[in-house]
């Protein structure tokens, strides 16, 4: 049971900072824990519009600054996962070939887009999606970890989604009902909201004159869009990003959604 793609994160270790430039994985297939920066030139751009050149809106974080035209939320790809363990921050879960070719689609959408800078989760499978989209529109791939997965599913690494009722008694149910209340939890959902909220804040605001593409995983997403647009976190479980799926947001004094897209739109 995949219970809608949860994932953990790994400990920022010694990512420590913004790390910019294409990061790429360790050639060892199972040690993708392993990262190192190859700092380089933007690609060649792919034909992507060029930035907007309107006055965009300033920041309520912010005063004075002004803040990106649009900020483009996306999902990873589909992992490479046979046994439906809870990967969390488990090294060697790569993106799946449905999972690459769902990073080529959002991609050649994205590159559509006037987008000028590109942000990543620094787990394997978000940072292979992210450097697809980067290639595409021509811009590295700058990782920030406060972009993580939800602390929560730390506490499960390594156990089948199918064992999960038996190791950890009561506590997927509780999941599943009242995701806002899990005492068990190392990071609450009100938690999870405000660390992914105000990293995409941040990162909005250091782009104002074009768009902002920033990759991270389903519970991160979810409550991101839920804390920027002020909605309550009991909607939580209402609506869940597919693979690769894009929930674009206009920045302003009240956040909005503007689109949604998906692979399957391809």
């Amino acid at each position: 049971m995949t219970c809608g793609g949860y994932s953990h994160t790994p400990t920022a270790g010694h990512l420590t900072g913004q790390y910019i430039g294409t990061i790429r994985p360790t050639a060892s297939a199972r040690s993708r824990s392993l990262w190192r920066t190859e700092n380089h030139p933007p690609l060649t751009t792919h034909n992507s519009p060029s930035p907007t050149t309107h006055r965009p809106p300033t920041s309520d974080l912010y005063p004075g600054v002004f803040m990106a035209a649009r900020v483009h939320l996306v999902r990873h790809g589909e992992v490479e996962n046979p046994d439906h363990l809870v990967y969390a921050s488990l090294p060697g879960f790569d993106l799946s070939p449905a999972g690459v070719e769902q990073a080529r689609a959002v991609a050649r959408y994205l590159g559509r887009q006037p987008i000028v800078s590109v942000w990543s989760s620094p787990l394997e499978r978000a940072l292979r999606t992210a450097e697809t989209i980067g290639a595409r529109i021509g811009q590295p791939v700058r990782v920030d970890p406060e972009l993580i997965e939800w602390q929560l599913m730390g506490r499960w690494a390594g156990v089948s989604w199918d064992d999960l009722p038996e190791r950890f008694p009561g506590e997927l149910e509780a999941l599943l009902e009242r995701p806002f209340d899990l005492p068990f939890s190392p990071e609450s959902l009100e938690q999870l909201a405000r660390r992914i909220g105000g990293t995409i804040r941040r990162l909005e605001a250091l782009h104002p004159h074009g768009e902002v593409t920033v990759v991270s995983h389903s519970a991160p997403i979810r409550a991101a869009v839920l804390e920027l647009t002020g909605e309550p976190l009991t909607s939580f479980r209402r609506v869940e990003p597919g693979h690769c799926s894009v929930t674009t947001l206009r920045p302003g004094s009240a956040w909005k959604i503007e689109t949604t897209w998906s692979p399957e739109e391809a």
